[in-house]
């Protein structure tokens, strides 16, 4: 198990402790642990664009999670650096498990109450590392490999516990699909379109995502785009697919500068 202990400022801070960073020493276990349960600091406001990149990276061990993940990160840039500075070290110590809860947390914008535990934000990312791609069913061998790779307890359960998606459920209207899974909260999405619709900035190409705390609007195709243009399809989704205060939808066929996407507004940086 790796020793090594983190000076991340933002690492320090996940502990929720009034003690200075300069005086704290953590470990990559206790940092994880602060991950699992939620601990992570809100109030680090940090602009800028994060990479994690996988393509192509051990496949047979991670099947499902092989795209690289450009992220604009409205709120969180520091946070989702320390975790891919974690991911390297569960990749170095062969954590499998691990790495899959740090990839998961990486597409949540390390949003706080969305990598707790108990909720359904992390469960559902979970799911998607461990799930068929075509017929939805959990891969025995996987939920397996990831269990006895985990370094915290709590991960290995939530990994045994894993079972197929039986509560996804999907509404159509024309071009806009509504989704029962990865819902984000309706707050925190207006806040985002808004921002999204006021912005002069330019969408870099490679980048897939912007997200602000519990929402994130995405595409599947890489684009040069002036960052106005994601407003329509997500104002459609927020006007369409609400359920109680909260949303996950997928608009299909949106024009960005000639450049035709699905484009997804839910709590994660890669798909609905």
């Amino acid at each position: 198990m790796h020793k090594g202990l983190f000076n991340l400022a933002w690492v320090m801070a996940i502990l929720a402790t009034s003690v200075s960073c300069a005086q704290l020493e953590v470990s990559y276990e206790d940092s994880v642990a602060a991950l699992l349960w939620g601990n992570v600091a809100s109030d680090m406001w940090s602009e800028g664009v994060a990479w994690l990149n996988v393509t192509g990276f051990a496949p047979a061990k991670l099947p499902n999670v092989q795209n690289n993940v450009g992220l604009l990160s409205l709120d969180n840039w520091e946070g989702l650096n320390a975790i891919v500075d974690l991911a390297q070290v569960a990749v170095n110590q062969g954590l499998w498990g691990d790495f899959v809860l740090l990839w998961s947390a990486f597409l949540l914008n390390g949003w706080s109450e969305s990598l707790n535990v108990s909720s359904v934000q992390i469960k559902e990312a979970l799911w998607k590392a461990v799930a068929d791609q075509t017929s939805g069913e959990v891969d025995a061998n996987l939920v397996e490999l990831y269990a006895n790779t985990s370094s915290s307890e709590s991960l290995r359960k939530i990994f045994a516990d894993l079972q197929s998606d039986a509560n996804r459920e999907d509404r159509d209207w024309n071009k806009v699909v509504c989704s029962g899974s990865n819902q984000a909260e309706k707050s925190h999405c207006a806040s985002l379109i808004d921002y999204v619709q006021r912005s002069p900035d330019r969408v870099k190409w490679g980048v897939r995502a912007v997200c602000w705390r519990n929402c994130c609007i995405s595409w599947n195709q890489n684009a040069s785009f002036e960052m106005g243009l994601l407003y329509n399809a997500a104002r459609a989704c927020i006007d369409t697919c609400t359920r109680s205060d909260h949303v996950s939808c997928r608009a299909t066929e949106v024009s960005l500068e000639g450049t035709v996407v699905n484009q997804c507004l839910s709590n994660r940086a890669e798909g609905c």
